[in-house]
């Protein structure tokens, strides 16, 4: 049996998670779709004045920087995120993919750290989400106190993130 052969019999979260290892750096834009319905969001007041921050900073002063670390072992893959400005950092995620024995759900744990106090977690409740492919993928997703529908295509073609609800759309590339 080759290497492609007895890779294409393992589950496709597998797959996936083996091909995405390592460390990346994305480059991130960010656009807000719709301003009423932000402002509506049941989202605290604080965190939308830390989003408008954000959003502000990345149209005048350009896009942000994100780093992500992706370790499989065993049933679990570890996953930090770092998005930075320069040297600050504005965010941080550590979150933990449980691997379904049904070769394509996940349940995701974690929490994160927002900018200034970093070493405070936010931790979220568990979200589900499954792999679509050995290279894509639709999860629910934090995103500072939120949960929004985030989709993976990553074939090292078009290799991009989307994070999107129904106001916001951040979009994250290689």
């Amino acid at each position: 049996m080759t290497h492609t052969e007895n890779h294409l019999l393992k589950p496709l979260h597998r797959q996936y998670f083996e091909n995405n290892q390592g460390v990346w750096q994305w480059h991130l834009t960010m656009a807000v779709t719709d301003w009423p319905g932000f402002w509506r969001a049941d989202w605290p007041l604080a965190m939308k004045l830390r989003f408008v921050s954000m959003w502000l900073s990345h149209a005048h002063l350009g896009g942000y920087d994100l780093r992500t670390e992706v370790r499989l072992k065993g049933e679990s893959v570890f996953h930090r995120t770092r998005l930075s400005k320069g040297s600050l950092t504005l965010y941080l995620s550590e979150k933990i993919f449980e691997l379904d024995p049904d070769g394509q759900s996940l349940t995701l744990t974690g929490q994160e750290y927002l900018w200034p106090n970093l070493k405070q977690g936010l931790p979220f409740a568990p979200l589900q989400g499954r792999v679509l492919s050995a290279t894509s993928a639709e999860y629910a997703m934090p995103f500072m106190g939120l949960v929004c529908p985030c989709l993976t295509h990553l074939d090292r073609v078009k290799d991009e993130i989307i994070l999107e609800n129904s106001w916001m759309k951040l979009v994250f590339r290689l």
